[in-house]
């Protein structure tokens, strides 16, 4: 398709037309222009040339511009020329998992795999990302299945594999060094999974993509940087300037004052070059350090969106190659082999990406050069998250909109310098030329846990006021003292010790006992090396959260179904039977380039689109709520956690009337490792009840179903399910600071922080923890109490859920005009389907050809 030039405005027909007015007027042999004319084969020819220049000159013009650039080269070096790093491919990722298909002789069996262990399937290589190590203890591991449990590292396998690149310096200033791979991945600089302070060797060299060189041949090496005689550079993808130096001496000044003024500030850019491969530049010596001798590149190549692979969890893995070691416990020979282990995919493979498209760089490279790429508004935020995965919507909130008042008036700061975010992929998709609503495997990011609903629990309706606060530490260092003394130690000797050991062990609690300080983190709720992981990572390392206390908190979107009803007039005469799917072309189309987070959806617009077709007389749209089914349930009826709701949960699982559930655990102290049981005894459900009922026919009815009220409610009947587990396991912890037990003190808040981890898989029948520093193989013995009432609290969240949904819809529809536009949260999103019988077709002035 011709596009008009902006700049020469040159055309052939234009140039031969003024050679044929100036020849014509000056005669002679070359104004003849006849069909075979030697004149016109020129006139032609010198058209064509102009017309040829006046396109190059033309190219130029708009590829000197980033935002007119259509040569991926133009926009790859006006990127840079922004500061701007181009996303290079992202692999995918998928979980691993190791089974014993035979226990061996020996009680333990330790399986250690080495960073970038090769695994193969089929044809995809993946490579492990960090070092593991997995455990299988007969005399505590009951599972007969041989399901060995991850102790240390991240089980996690990249897709793609690593490669290493030579290349030779001369020493000579502002160096710039090319590799011609595509596949070099986005795994380098701060988007290293393995990235960290990196300011040490050890930092740097246990990065995916690590640049080194020949320390022997520089003078004044920084030893922090050398490791086996090779020098690792800090890899930045902005600039050559290391923040860590900048407040020293400048190096010329040094100079001046008679110092040695060679710079230790060894850092290198990595970023796209023109033709997509990859681009190493080094400095003058003085702002930053020149290399020497050979340099060596070891980085991660991958295929990006080519090795994406649904359907495939459970699949087996073969090792390629050595660096998998066996062994028992205590680090001596297994009678094991890897044949004698069943390793394989506990994910599917997901989440790969091709490099950044031009339109997303032409997009975002201003909002990052505006923001000095740096997280500090809304729109930093978005357009971040919008480059950084394959995200399609993206919000982000803080303090100023979370500061909401409570019920009573007053202000809950416990908010201050926090900050929300939800994220989805795309709601929308094309697929052979035909659009589609994709299904929420599809739109939702990757690793948010199960007991991600824990997420919720923000106290929205708790008012945390000044007397919830820590327990006086000399009251407990007294107690603490006193019982020690009388076991015939010396409290002075001791205080130092006790004052480290047991003040970060205190919990936060009000006056009720109810733990407000069980120190939950956004990052609790995240599976380590996910999508949501790796962005969760580089959220917290880039934005400009300034307080310590504050974090970044995803908030799982809600995303309204509803669906889109059409009437419709077509003209006589036309064949209408392709009507249907050009209108749900058009309008999906439309919903895929204009829905976001929060975005007003008007019937007019989407009436347009539809009345543009020339087969269409008229349309009428109206947006409708499916019905889901519990339309007719009351929930006044279910507001507790109690036996009216038992019939719509899971009956008999559970007996509430304060049911005990035991805890056992491997606990590790003073060098000694035994077996303990913690038993707990839930409180009564009767202040739940209260709680729950009070709050719905205070708060939730008379506003329903607005004001927020499905997420408020779910989020206090959750805060409340987990109140009454912490507050069990705080009045053992309370005992034990009474009585001075300092290891039971320890080990029960370990407990508690390893609580706060929990996870259920779908289908299982049990609840899995993190290992602690102290308490590891942490699981329930002696029935599932703790387990069923888990599950019965996120059930009865779903009954909540399914009630209040189709109204929480319902109430996004203006009823005036039934434009979508009465959003309350910042979560909040709308996808449409557009089934074949919601588009009805009629033919104007009652024909009989009426089509349907």
């Amino acid at each position: 398709m011709a596009v008009a030039r902006k700049y020469g405005m040159i055309s052939f027909e234009e140039a031969r037309d003024h050679l044929v007015s100036i020849l014509q007027a000056k005669e002679g042999r070359l104004a003849d222009f006849g069909a075979s004319a030697y004149g016109k084969t020129l006139i032609e020819l010198f058209a064509g040339q102009s017309d040829l220049m006046a396109y190059y000159a033309e190219s130029a013009f708009e590829n000197a511009f980033l935002e007119s650039a259509v040569n991926s080269s133009a926009v790859y070096a006006g990127a840079r020329m922004l500061g701007y790093s181009v996303r290079r491919p992202v692999p995918a990722k998928a979980g691993i998992g190791f089974r014993l298909t035979k226990s061996g002789i020996y009680d333990t069996v330790r399986v250690y795999i080495p960073k970038g262990t090769v695994f193969t399937m089929s044809a995809r290589t993946l490579t492990a990302v960090s070092d593991m190590e997995f455990a299988y203890d007969r005399a505590t591991d009951e599972d007969s299945t041989g399901m060995m449990r991850l102790v240390s590292g991240v089980a996690v396998l990249a897709e793609g594999v690593f490669q290493t690149e030579a290349l030779i310096s001369n020493g000579q200033q502002n160096q710039v060094f090319y590799i011609n791979d595509p596949t070099f991945a986005d795994y380098f600089g701060e988007n290293d999974p393995n990235y960290a302070d990196d300011g040490h060797v050890t930092q740097r060299a246990s990065c995916f993509t690590t640049v080194t060189s020949d320390a022997t041949l520089v003078d004044n090496v920084d030893p922090n940087t050398v490791k086996n005689d090779r020098l690792y550079w800090r890899i930045s993808r902005r600039g050559l300037i290391d923040p860590s130096n900048e407040d020293t001496a400048n190096d010329i000044q040094k100079f001046a004052d008679g110092d040695s003024n060679f710079t230790t500030n060894y850092t290198v850019i990595v970023g796209t070059s023109n033709d997509g491969g990859v681009e190493l530049r080094f400095g003058d010596g003085l702002e930053s350090a020149i290399p020497y001798g050979d340099v060596i590149v070891r980085y991660f190549s991958t295929s990006g969106e080519d090795g994406n692979l649904l359907g495939v969890e459970g699949t087996t893995l073969s090792v390629s190659g050595g660096g998998i070691r066996i062994t028992q416990a205590n680090g001596k020979e297994s009678d094991l082999l890897i044949s004698d282990l069943d390793i394989f995919l506990t994910t599917d493979i997901r989440g790969g990406l091709n490099i950044e498209s031009i339109d997303s760089i032409k997009a975002n490279a201003s909002q990052i050069y505006n923001s000095l790429d740096r997280l500090v508004t809304r729109s930093s935020y978005k357009t971040f998250l919008r480059r950084y995965a394959d995200v399609k919507y993206a919000s982000a909130y803080g303090e100023d909109i979370l500061n909401t008042k409570l019920p009573n008036g007053g202000i809950n700061v416990k908010y201050m310098n926090q900050i929300r975010f939800s994220a989805l992929k795309d709601l929308y998709r094309e697929k052979d030329g035909k659009y589609y609503p994709t299904a929420p495997s599809e739109y939702f990011l990757g690793g948010f846990k199960v007991n991600g609903l824990m997420n919720t629990w923000e106290y929205d309706y708790e008012e945390i006021d000044s007397s919830v606060v820590a327990h006086d530490g000399a009251q407990i260092l007294a107690k603490i003292n006193a019982a020690l003394s009388a076991l015939g130690y010396k409290g002075d000797e001791l205080s130092g010790i006790l004052r480290n050991a047991i003040m970060p062990y205190i919990p936060t609690v009000d006056p009720d006992g109810r733990v407000f300080g069980a120190m939950v983190t956004p990052m609790d709720y995240v599976v380590d090396g996910s999508e949501l992981h790796s962005i969760m990572v580089a959220l917290n390392r880039r934005s400009m959260v300034t307080l310590g206390g504050g974090y970044h908190n995803f908030v799982f979107p809600t995303v309204h179904n509803m669906s889109m009803h059409m009437d419709v007039t077509l003209f006589k005469g036309n064949n209408f039977t392709d009507v249907r799917e050009k209108i749900t072309k058009a309008v999906y189309k439309f919903l895929k380039d204009n829905t976001e987070f929060c975005s007003p959806i008007y019937r007019s617009r989407i009436a347009s689109i539809v009345h543009t077709m020339p087969e269409v007389a008229g349309v009428d749209v109206t947006f409708t709520v499916p019905d889901n089914g519990y339309g007719d349930l009351e929930l006044g009826d279910y507001p507790w956690l109690g036996v009216l709701t038992s019939d719509y949960v899971s009956p008999g699982t559970v007996t509430f009337d304060g049911p005990a559930f035991a805890l056992e655990a491997d606990v590790t102290y003073d060098g000694v490792t035994a077996s303990e049981t913690f038993e707990f005894t839930l409180p009564g459900q009767k202040d739940m009840q209260s709680r729950l009922s009070y709050f719905y026919t205070t708060y939730v009815k008379p506003n329903a179903p607005s004001d927020r009220t499905t997420d408020k409610y779910v989020g206090y009947i959750w805060s409340n399910v987990m109140q009454q587990v912490y507050s069990a396991m705080l009045s053992e912890w309370t005992a034990a600071k009474n009585s001075g037990d300092v290891k039971r003190m320890t080990v029960l808040n370990e407990i508690m922080n390893t609580v706060k981890t929990w996870s259920m898989e779908p289908g299982a029948d049990e609840l899995t923890f993190k290992d602690g520093e102290h308490v590891k193989n942490l699981h329930e013995v002696d029935g599932s109490a703790l387990f069923d009432y888990l599950l019965y609290g996120m059930n009865y969240i779903k009954l909540v859920r399914n009630i209040l949904c189709t109204r929480t819809a319902l109430a996004l529809i203006d009823p005036e005009t039934g434009n979508i536009t009465n959003y309350t949260n910042d979560n909040e999103i709308v996808q449409f389907n557009i089934p074949n019988e919601e588009i009805e077709l009629t033919v104007a002035y009652e024909s009989s050809l009426l089509t349907k």
